[in-house]
């Protein structure tokens, strides 16, 4: 019964991923519908657990408990638990299902996680869609229509640029989020295509919608992953003699060819796309060039400076053990940088290593990483596809602002899973 209750939150869980700019918010978290099941997938793991029909992953357990406990000896030595009790919270609640075996029997290795992902990005679409509706009809925007909307219209071009786009994040609480979504979303359905559990129409059409949408999130860091992602799907036959090369650059050029067409569809169709493209363009451009704290007043720049920051922080007192866990990398952000024209003045860092290397130190971070091994450490040959998501996995920590990010968690899960319980042999 337990395990037939997680197999159901577990689909919910990726059906329903893009949904996070819904829900209440307190504090600093929002809880909305992803959060509430992931409590539900803990409090199922635990209990199957305590009735011996799973077992705890050990190395990582210990790692995960060592991080915890040194999180707690930098912080409360210092700071108040109010500043870091709900953020370790979080952090357990996201990495439970991390530490345990997940209970899937045999007949149910057919890419269970993929699938439902895949349909999870299908129903992202539809609201997706009414983001450009809305602008384009001037038709009531999805948060004035569902309640419980936390979601913010970050960099919203109507006003910028007195044009009638929005940056799309259909249910999620910012473009970026969204973008990020996407790209895995794409890669997925390239995974469950070479796999034929979709038929190669089917895949073209979804993925011309992502790419679509991912275009009109106006998110440099969604493009810059994708790229890097199809940097790794289509370079991986230097690196395995089973790749064929003939098959590797016409998987490039199609995806090239598509964001072609899709480009020119989108300036043609969509009005004044052109100047929003063009903005879009200008800030890429400045965000290229953003090198030195005086070019931190964007989060481009914020990003590309935030390893610099971290390594800074080192040179500050308690810098090797860490500024503390939870809040108090915000509170050091804003102590040290709340003078200048920068993210940084804010407390958002966009950088989830620069995160935990400001906060809990060197230790922390070597713990952090090594947690991370050993999710995706295998003792049996790994799917080429997982590979190419583990690694474009690892570069999206470069982009991110919080330790607790739900879609982090949630791309993370697929990769330590996907491998040992649900490749299908």
């Amino acid at each position: 019964m337990l395990k037939k209750i997680f197999l159901v939150l577990i689909k919910l869980f990726f059906l329903l991923f893009s949904t996070s700019g819904f829900g209440m918010i307190y504090g600093t978290f929002i809880i909305s519908i992803p959060v509430l099941i992931l409590i539900g997938i803990d409090i199922i793991l635990i209990l199957l657990i305590i009735t011996k029909k799973t077992q705890v992953r050990r190395k990582i357990l210990l790692l995960a408990i060592l991080f915890i406990i040194w999180s707690i000896i930098v912080t409360a030595t210092r700071f108040d638990i109010s500043s870091y009790i709900l953020p370790l919270v979080g952090f357990i609640i996201m990495w439970i299902p991390l530490l345990v075996k997940i209970p899937m029997s045999e007949s149910q290795r057919l890419l269970i996680l993929s699938k439902w992902y895949c349909r999870g990005l299908v129903f992202s679409f539809i609201f997706a869609y009414q983001d450009i509706l809305s602008a384009l009809f001037k038709l009531p925007k999805t948060e004035e229509i569902i309640p419980f909307a936390v979601a913010q219209r970050v960099g919203n071009l109507s006003e910028s640029l007195n044009i009638g786009i929005d940056r799309i994040n259909s249910l999620m609480t910012e473009p970026s989020e969204y973008a990020t979504f996407l790209v895995f979303g794409y890669i997925c359905l390239e995974y469950l295509s070479s796999k034929k559990i979709i038929n190669k129409n089917k895949a073209i059409i979804l993925k011309l919608h992502t790419l679509f949408f991912l275009l009109f999130t106006f998110s440099l860091s969604g493009l810059v992953l994708f790229a890097a992602y199809l940097i790794f799907n289509n370079a991986f036959w230097f690196l395995h003699r089973n790749i064929n090369y003939r098959q590797s650059m016409s998987r490039l050029f199609s995806a090239c060819l598509t964001i072609g067409i899709t480009f020119v569809v989108v300036t043609n169709i969509i009005p004044d796309a052109n100047i929003a493209i063009d903005s879009f363009i200008e800030r890429t451009n400045a965000t290229l060039f953003t090198i030195g704290e005086q070019n931190l007043n964007t989060s481009g720049g914020a990003r590309i400076n935030s390893l610099n920051v971290a390594f800074d922080s080192l040179q500050s007192d308690y810098g090797i053990i860490g500024q503390g866990f939870g809040n108090n990398v915000a509170n050091w952000l804003m102590n040290n940088y709340g003078n200048l024209s920068s993210e940084y003045a804010r407390g958002d860092i966009f950088n989830i290593y620069a995160a935990v290397l400001i906060g809990v130190g060197v230790p922390g971070l070597l713990i952090f990483m090594g947690v991370i091994y050993q999710s995706f450490n295998k003792n049996q040959k790994i799917d080429d596809y997982q590979i190419k998501f583990f690694f474009t996995w690892l570069l999206l920590g470069f982009t991110l602002g919080s330790l607790l990010y739900y879609s982090y968690w949630g791309a993370f899960y697929v990769i330590a899973t996907e491998g040992k319980y649900l490749v299908k042999k």
